[in-house]
């Protein structure tokens, strides 16, 4: 029997809002900087530096994890 905590030990950043490329196509984008879904992955960097996600996410780190 499978479990849902698989899926709740993933980590990285996979909660930003994605878009699909028109209808039958399977190309999936970040809604924010248009980058491949596939090329973002998990990793919060390979966002553009202008992205709305990412700048929101880091500066959510920088708040949460500052000395």
């Amino acid at each position: 029997m499978k479990t849902k905590a698989s899926n709740m030990s993933k980590k990285g950043f996979f909660d930003y809002l994605k878009q699909q490329a028109g209808e039958g196509i399977h190309f999936i984008y970040c809604a924010h900087c248009k980058v491949d879904a596939d090329y973002i992955g998990d990793r919060l960097e390979r966002h553009l530096p202008s992205c709305e996600y990412r700048i929101t996410k880091q500066k959510l780190l920088e708040e949460n994890y500052s000395f």
